[in-house]
């Protein structure tokens, strides 16, 4: 490993373990809205992707981006629909096969019945690996 990149490795481990930010844009007690952003970095000494169980055996720094948003609808005491949206990124420096983006539509609804609750939840996922389909 050159000096560069060792330099690039401590960088991007340093980042990882000490900057991890997660902001709510909106966190209002009543609001029914609710966005949060978060970004950081690590360093994966061993990238792999479990799902497809593919090993590099090469270490690389990524940067992680994210994003949520949530919108809670309770049209009375009784029951509640929420749908939201979570964008995640990562971005390896070097080996862009492995840059990992999903997207998740989601839908819930809780309904409540004297002292039990009910409810149903549904998530839509699109994945992309490296840009193509997953």
């Amino acid at each position: 490993m050159n000096l560069n990149n060792q330099l690039c490795v401590k960088i991007g481990a340093a980042f990882g373990a000490l900057v991890s930010i997660q902001t709510p844009a909106v966190a209002h007690e009543k609001s029914p809205l609710s966005l949060m952003l978060s970004t950081g970095a690590e360093y994966d000494s061993n990238v792999t992707v479990e799902q497809l169980d593919v090993l590099t055996s090469k270490g690389d720094v990524a940067a992680i981006l994210g994003a949520s948003a949530k919108y809670k609808l309770s049209p009375n005491d009784k029951s509640s629909l929420t749908v939201g949206y979570d964008f995640d990124q990562s971005l390896h420096k070097d080996l862009t096969a492995f840059d990992l983006q999903t997207h998740t539509l989601s839908a819930g609804g809780e309904f409540n019945v004297g002292r039990a609750s009910f409810g149903a939840d549904y998530s839509f996922y699109h994945i992309l690996l490296g840009g193509s389909g997953f």
